[in-house]
């Protein structure tokens, strides 16, 4: 089964288990901006994470929630971090001990305190929160078998193109894919998340709409 590569808010939240709320607050304070696409200009906003944005939202709000990290403290020691990745709260091992947060220098490997340079501690090391992620991604990658060979339009996903039920895949994707020469078997491979029921119904139902 494929993980998710590309995720709206919706399920970015959805998957760190943290409100859209929370992360758009991120996002517009600069902590954690989505690194596919992001534009506040267009209504509805549009927010796309990849894999890796997302094990950092899961990151920060278990420094939040779970170890008691004020937002205030994230803020002040987030350019620090970035001094040493440009994705911190996913790119870089992180540790809590008490209020003080530490993170394993990439260069050096020298666990180094983000809120007081030089200052050692007993590493208290976060859980794997990649592999949390991907579980949880991969459990939203599931479709219903009533999904399979359907079609739908979803209010205000993918301009409202008809898509592959239950996946972001548009129809006009398959169609100019065929009209390329692939055969299903790989259009299936370039988009796992169908199966060959799906680009067959698709070919099928709606191949006079192919464009050129």
């Amino acid at each position: 089964m494929s993980v998710i590569k590309a995720f709206t808010r919706e399920q970015a939240a959805k998957v760190a288990k943290i409100s859209e709320r929370r992360a758009s607050y991120w996002a517009r304070h600069g902590v954690l901006i989505p690194s596919v696409a992001y534009d506040v200009s267009t209504n509805p906003h549009r927010f796309v994470y990849s894999f890796i944005d997302v094990v950092g939202l899961r990151a920060l709000g278990l420094l939040r929630d779970k170890f008691g990290l004020s937002l205030q403290q994230l803020r002040k020691v987030h350019p620090y971090l970035l001094e040493h990745s440009a994705r911190p709260w996913s790119g870089l091992r992180l540790w809590v001990r008490g209020d003080q947060l530490f993170f394993s220098d990439p260069d050096s490997g020298q666990l180094v305190s983000a809120n007081r340079k030089g200052q050692a501690a007993i590493p208290v090391e976060l859980e794997p929160v990649a592999q949390m992620v991907e579980r949880e991604a991969r459990v939203l990658s599931q479709r219903s078998q009533a999904d399979i060979g359907f079609t739908e339009r979803r209010r205000n996903i993918q301009g409202n193109r008809l898509l592959v039920k239950g996946t972001r895949v548009p129809v006009e994707t398959i169609l100019n894919l065929a009209e390329d020469g692939y055969r299903p078997d790989q259009i299936v491979r370039s988009y796992p998340s169908l199966t060959l029921a799906d680009v067959t119904t698709v070919l099928d139902n709606h191949r006079h709409e192919a464009v050129a």
